[in-house]
């Protein structure tokens, strides 16, 4: 059996353009660009959310199983200097964002949605909760703040929280356990899944 779900909102970030939303583009972009000599390096990033609760309830009560597999099915609308090898990665976002109603074409762009530097909008001002470089802290979405997790949880637990970024810090902030990675590799217009 298939069962199908679509994501209730998606949007593209880029580094480049730090604080433009694409909220409500219909397309979604996937770019690693180093424009003139090189020197810069500027990455874009899908962001889906996806509404589980009925997978979850199916899965409680039995009818679906336990075992079953989950693909993301992305088309490709577009392609331009694709590399022969790649990987796109994909892990579970740690906070929570605002969709927004932009689109790459607007001029001037809109900002009142996520971006790679916001994760609500310019106005608002709420950045991405980059963490800092010791890797037990936890955030805490009540105090909007990072937290060691040692004090919140006792000794020993790890919340995982990572970023990255070349040019302009953002780009949002995933969990990082053991087995949250999902990956598909592409070799010369083939792929395999990981």
């Amino acid at each position: 059996m298939i069962y199908s779900i679509f994501a209730q909102r998606d949007a593209t970030i880029y580094e480049r353009q730090y604080t433009m939303n694409t909220g409500i583009d219909p397309l979604l972009e996937l770019s690693h660009e180093t424009p003139g000599s090189g020197s810069s390096i500027y990455n874009s990033r899908i962001l889906l959310k996806f509404d589980v609760s009925d997978i979850q309830n199916k899965v409680n009560s039995g009818k679906i199983s336990e075992n079953a597999k989950f693909y993301l099915s992305l088309v490709t609308a577009d392609i331009r200097e694709i590399p022969q090898e790649y990987v796109v990665y994909a892990y579970p976002l740690s906070s929570s964002w605002v969709n927004g109603t932009g689109r790459v074409t607007n001029l001037p762009y809109t900002t009142d949605g996520v971006s790679w530097r916001y994760r609500t909008s310019r106005l608002t001002g709420t950045e991405w909760d980059i963490p800092p470089t010791i890797s037990q802290y936890e955030w805490d979405g009540i105090s909007e703040s990072w937290i060691d997790s040692d004090l919140l949880f006792g000794a020993n637990i790890s919340a995982n929280v990572t970023s990255s970024y070349f040019t302009h810090e953002g780009g949002g902030t995933w969990w990082d356990y053991d087995n949250l990675e999902c990956t598909q590799s592409f070799i010369h217009g083939c792929y395999r899944y990981s």
